[in-house]
This record gives C-alpha cells, structure tokens and sequence, in this order.
C-alpha cells in the first residue's frame, strides 16, 4: 500500500507517522489499543459524525482562521 501528503498540506510529523503507519502498515493494526477492532469490517461501521453538507465545496463545518486576530 502506498500513501502520501501533499506537499502542502499542514499535517504535523507525528500526525504524518501516525496516520501512514495505520494506512500503509498492517502491523501497526496489531497495538494493543485496537484489540478487539474487526479491521476486515471496519469499512462498514457507520460513522460517528457525518456533516450535513450542500455540496462538494461546502465548508461550513469549518471554523473561519482569521490571521489578523492572531496578532491581537
């Protein structure tokens, strides 16, 4: 399997290991933490939290950074 960031994107290292590790690398499956999680399955689990959205470039369940409030 094979997986990778844009560069772009502003995704910690830790993040970064931690999500390749769960795509890419069958044996991070196996930590102790995800006992009892039938991965073959997984896929079919609902989802916790789906957004309503209006369509494919909608962004309000986003917050708004506003930059200029970061020097205040």
């Amino acid at each position: 399997d094979y997986f990778e960031f844009p560069p772009e994107s502003e995704v910690s290292e830790e993040a970064r290991s931690l999500i390749s590790a769960l795509i890419c690398d069958r044996s991070e499956r196996k930590h102790p933490f995800f006992r009892g999680l039938d991965w073959s399955s997984l896929h079919l689990l609902p989802p916790p939290y789906r957004p309503d959205v209006s369509d494919a470039t909608d962004t309000s369940n986003f917050d708004v950074l506003d930059d200029s409030l970061s020097n205040m």
